[in-house]
């Protein structure tokens, strides 16, 4: 025996949040993070890495049902404080975010397009009026061929 004392799971999991927040504010993980901001705990049941909230949920209400996922009322990712968090599926996660107005299609239509709708109307118009590839390229941030298959009604990966 090497004289090394035990620390039990949950003293190790609340040993790396910070309560000293006032009143009803989040109780913030300090410790590893995932690369999506939710905080980042190596324990539990089979010894793996698991998101803080999910493992905060476990050791105040006990397992969570297969296919629930553990929900943020406060929206922090870092919160790990218990009455913040309620369970939920898909479908409530989906409705939660849209309600909050963290779902990136009510702002920006999708997250991977450089342009906004109005931004290639733009383009179209000022390339139809005999602006330059080049200069609508540099105006708008993207290549050149991006404008000319913009301008030609092409989508991406569309050729003609």
């Amino acid at each position: 025996m090497s004289g090394k004392r035990r620390i039990s799971l949950e003293a190790r999991f609340w040993g790396k949040v910070d309560k000293q927040q006032p009143d009803d504010a989040c109780w913030l993980w300090t410790a590893g993070i995932f690369w999506d901001g939710y905080g980042k705990f190596f324990g539990g049941p089979a010894r793996r890495c698991l998101r803080a909230h999910r493992m905060a949920w476990e050791l105040v209400n006990g397992p969570i049902p297969v296919g629930a996922m553990v929900l943020h009322h406060c929206d922090n990712p870092l919160c790990v404080r218990p009455d913040h968090l309620f369970l939920g599926d898909a479908l409530i996660n989906s409705q939660d975010a849209w309600s909050k107005r963290r779902n990136v299609f009510q702002t920006r239509g999708n997250p991977s397009e450089k342009l906004s709708v109005e931004q290639v109307v733009e383009i179209r118009r000022r390339r139809n009026a005999g602006e330059s590839l080049a200069r609508l390229s540099s105006s708008f941030g993207v290549a050149e061929s991006m404008v000319c298959r913009i301008a030609r009604g092409q989508r991406r990966g569309e050729t003609r």
